[in-house]
């Protein structure tokens, strides 16, 4: 599927702090698309995306909204779908400097078996629309999703994503694992342990 450009595109998550379950859903004239995804891809989405805009004011001059405050009016929490199209195995991102639009590519759990790298979480943030994980040709399938949008929509998409991974649960301040609001915590820093080791977020 391709949607250029997509009228919306937003991530989201569903279920209690710890257990969420994570989605991207997007939509244009062509159709929508609801893929299931993992709390390290929409991390990882969300620091690229960054990285990206940012190489794209430094390296052609064209600078990053700073509007803040509108940039948070525009985020648009999604619909909890119902069912997902397929499971994201892989993800990457590219930019097209002619028509000024940043390409996201989502590929299929099963497209993408083999062909994953060894640092699956890395996304690509050259200035070129194709990703160093994987070829985006011309031909599409059912399995793959090539969403074009503006920079500004990245802009949202970025600030939305990271604050979508960063909803999970607290963090323990002993050891800084993540406390479980049901079952509780198992804190090995107060359990006669010294060392305390820096650990993600949960879902």
């Amino acid at each position: 599927m391709e949607l250029k450009p997509a009228a919306k595109i937003a991530v989201g998550a569903t279920g209690k702090p710890g257990k969420r379950t994570f989605f991207l859903i997007a939509t244009g004239s062509e159709g929508s698309l609801v893929v299931k995804c993992e709390k390290f891809q929409v991390e990882a989405l969300a620091a690229r995306l960054d990285e990206l805009l940012a190489g794209i004011a430094t390296e052609l001059g064209k600078p990053r909204r700073t509007d803040f405050d509108k940039l948070l009016e525009e985020i648009q929490e999604p619909e909890i779908p119902a069912r997902f199209d397929w499971v994201v195995g892989e993800i990457g991102i590219g930019y097209d400097p002619e028509e000024d639009l940043i390409l996201v590519v989502a590929r299929s759990a099963e497209a993408a078996e083999g062909e994953v790298p060894e640092d699956s979480t890395s996304l690509d943030f050259g200035l070129q629309p194709r990703s160093e994980e994987f070829e985006i040709g011309d031909e599409t399938s059912s399995e793959e999703a090539r969403i074009w949008i503006t920079r500004s929509q990245a802009e949202v998409l970025a600030i939305q994503s990271a604050a979508v991974a960063a909803a999970g649960r607290k963090l323990c301040p002993f050891c800084t694992m993540p406390i479980d609001p049901d079952e509780g915590h198992d804190c090995f820093a107060r359990n006669g342990h010294k060392e305390a080791r820096l650990a993600p977020g949960g879902a």
